[in-house]
C-alpha cells in the first residue's frame, strides 16, 4: 500500500525531523476556514428555511421541486457549458475539468494543437 501521508513537495527531512512549508500550511488553513464557513452558512440557511416553512413543506408535493431542482440545474449547466461565450474553462485548472484534458492546450496558447 502506498504512503498517502507523504508529500515530498511540501515537506523536508532535516536532522530526522520533518518540517512543513509554513506558507502552504497557512494557505490550506485559510481554505479549510472558507469551507467550514460555507458549510455553516448552508446549515443556517437550511435551519431558517425549515423554521419559516415548517414541516408542511415536507409533506406537500412541492418538496420534490426543492429536492430535484439542484440536480436539474447541474444537468442544465453541464450541457450548456460548451456554448458559453465567456469560456469558463480558461479560468479553471485543466486538472479539475475532465472534459478539457484533451483540448486544454488550445485554450491557453495562441496556436491550435495539431493532431
Amino acid at each position: 500500500m502506498s504512503n498517502l501521508d507523504q508529500n515530498l513537495a511540501a515537506t523536508d527531512v532535516v536532522g530526522g525531523r520533518i518540517t512543513v512549508d509554513a506558507g502552504l500550511r497557512q494557505y490550506m488553513l485559510r481554505i479549510y476556514g472558507y469551507m467550514a464557513a460555507g458549510v455553516a452558512l448552508t446549515a443556517v440557511a437550511a435551519g431558517l428555511t425549515y423554521q419559516v416553512t415548517g414541516p408542511a413543506l415536507l409533506q406537500s408535493p412541492l418538496m420534490w421541486v426543492f429536492i430535484l431542482a439542484p440536480l436539474g440545474l447541474v444537468f442544465f449547466l453541464s450541457s450548456r457549458i460548451e456554448t458559453c461565450r465567456c469560456q469558463p474553462r480558461a479560468c479553471c485548472s485543466s486538472s479539475m475539468l475532465p472534459w478539457s484534458v484533451s483540448r486544454s492546450r488550445s485554450y491557453y496558447t495562441s496556436t491550435p494543437v495539431r493532431r
